[in-house]
């Protein structure tokens, strides 16, 4: 009797975890639907290593968080388009051509 208490805890708990896992890892409806078009003003470093975004009116860019921020610089534009689960990050090249930086799937 005790040993099918102890397996159905142990199931419970493994399958709260996995629940608990997908749910997190899952963009919402409100997110999914989002669209973004973020110009970047500002990269801000925290003394924990942490960055921050801001665009002109420093607004800060919450959206996402990168796994590699310091790729991200001055002027570049992080953008998304509705029901889509890709981020996109454009940076200008010499010639003032839009080109496809970072490409980062939700």
């Amino acid at each position: 009797m005790k040993k099918s208490i102890i397996i159905v805890a142990v199931v419970v708990i493994v399958a709260i975890l996995q629940f608990t896992y997908f749910m997190k890892n899952q963009p919402s409806t409100a997110e999914q639907k989002e669209e973004i078009y973020f110009v970047v003003d500002q990269v801000e470093v925290a003394p924990d290593s942490t960055y921050s975004f801001y665009d002109a009116e420093g607004n800060k860019f919450t959206s996402y968080t990168f796994p590699s921020p310091t790729t991200i610089t001055k002027g570049d534009i992080i953008a998304k388009e509705a029901n889509s689960s890709e981020i996109i990050v454009y940076r200008f090249d010499q010639n003032g051509k839009k080109d496809i930086f970072l490409r980062v799937n939700r």
